[in-house]
């Protein structure tokens, strides 16, 4: 049997969450009382994602549903999964980002939960959150899936899908780290391209480490953005949870992609002149860490304008020369040691 990933892929006419569900339902059916007897060789696959998703329970489904409703305030659940005494619910992303709050109302029911998803970002948004959810992403997936690829014809689409996304986001990571600037075009106005740079921009920077929680969205007008969270504030200040430092990969109206650093601070705090205060600590701390580590042909630059509670502590234009993605990565990690030593020295909590 032939592994279809090409365009006469079923999942690949099938995008939307709602099929995807339909399809973990179906594999977890296969172990239900009564389940159809060619259903029998998709029982080991079955077995091992719900082993994932629940290591310590050795009970089977008896009842697997999708849009099962668990309560006004808990919404639906993708697919729910009864198992003796327990329920199981499970979250399916396929493309779209994991809702915070929504995971938060499903852990909030007392029931287990999981999450199966092949969209890029979850893993981070359950860092975040700091729960300790059973995630399933792409990557384990495919693994899951492999040694079960011929044992019905629906595992094998399945797995065909999950390879042909596997090396769609093999090609962008590529891309991100190519010097070709076309491709690196391409790569900033694509949602998971920015990803795949930010993360380009931030590993192999050994021995000097990045550590951090990597966030993405879009904004108004629809155009992504992407950033990397890598500092909390001083004890005193650690009452607001918009209050840390991190990178930015966005595009300024004019057309320019950047990486900027910044900082969150909420208004009030506690006085515009102590605003002003801070940001100009911060503007000098790395402004002394880029001249001792980065190149010595230009300064870091900001913008003198201060909107909201989001400000700019420096900033390169990714496709001028000596800050493109290939050449900031020459020097950045070094950059970002020497700031974080020195923001770490004055109270501030390294992510």
């Amino acid at each position: 049997m032939a592994i279809q990933h090409d365009q006469f892929n079923l999942f690949g006419l099938a995008p939307r969450e709602l099929s995807h569900s339909a399809y973990w339902a179906w594999v977890l059916q296969s172990l239900c009382p009564g389940a159809p007897a060619e259903r029998c060789p998709v029982q080991p696959f079955a077995k091992s994602v719900l082993s994932r998703l629940m290591p310590a329970c050795s009970v089977l489904p008896s009842q697997v549903t999708t849009e099962h409703v668990l309560g006004e305030r808990a919404g639906r659940a993708d697919v729910h999964v009864t198992l003796g005494d327990s329920e199981l619910i499970i979250e399916n992303k396929v493309t779209a980002a994991l809702r915070k709050g929504q995971i938060q109302r499903y852990c909030s029911t007392g029931h287990h939960v999981g999450v199966i998803s092949t969209s890029f970002e979850t893993g981070a948004v359950l860092q975040e959150l700091g729960l300790q959810v059973p995630h399933i992403g792409l990557e384990e997936l495919e693994r899951l899936a492999a040694p079960f690829a011929h044992a019905h014809w629906l595992l094998g689409e399945h797995y065909g899908w999950l390879r042909s996304q596997l090396a769609e986001r093999e090609s962008i990571r590529r891309q991100a780290a190519s010097e070709d600037l076309e491709h690196v075009r391409r790569v900033l106005a694509n949602r998971y391209g920015q990803w795949a740079m930010m993360e380009y921009l931030t590993s192999g920077g050994a021995p000097h480490s990045f550590s951090g929680i990597p966030r993405c969205g879009l904004n108004r007008g629809g155009a992504p953005w992407t950033e990397f969270w890598f500092a909390g504030p001083p004890p005193s200040q650690r009452d607001n949870p918009l209050d840390t430092i991190f990178y930015r990969i966005d595009k300024y109206s004019s057309g320019q992609y950047y990486l900027s650093v910044r900082q969150y601070q909420k208004i009030p705090y506690p006085s515009q002149d102590a605003k002003q205060r801070r940001l100009r600590q911060l503007r000098d701390w790395w402004r002394d860490a880029h001249l001792q580590a980065g190149p010595s042909e230009f300064e870091p630059r900001h913008h003198k304008r201060v909107t909201g509670s989001e400000t700019e502590i420096a900033y390169y234009l990714l496709l001028e020369p000596g800050a493109r993605p290939w050449e900031l990565r020459t020097f950045l990690p070094a950059v970002h040691s020497r700031f974080g030593d020195v923001i770490r020295a004055h109270g501030w909590n390294l992510l």
